[in-house]
């Protein structure tokens, strides 16, 4: 997982992620299942950080 800070594109431009930070490691999930990820450390002082500002998101990405 990772949180990603992003900005809001100029007009006729694509949304650029202006600071992604991993969440953790690898987490298994499995099919029809839920998982809670904490968030801590690095990735806790960034959500802090742009907790008021630009669009934040955390986002689950697929491994192989």
């Amino acid at each position: 997982m990772s949180n990603i800070r992003g900005q809001g594109p100029k007009e006729g431009e694509t949304q650029q992620a202006v600071e992604v930070t991993l969440v953790g490691g690898l987490t298994v999930v499995p099919a029809s299942g839920t998982e809670t990820v904490k968030v801590t450390g690095a990735a806790r002082a960034a959500v802090a950080r742009s907790a008021d500002g630009p669009a934040v998101s955390v986002k689950a990405f697929y491994s192989q």
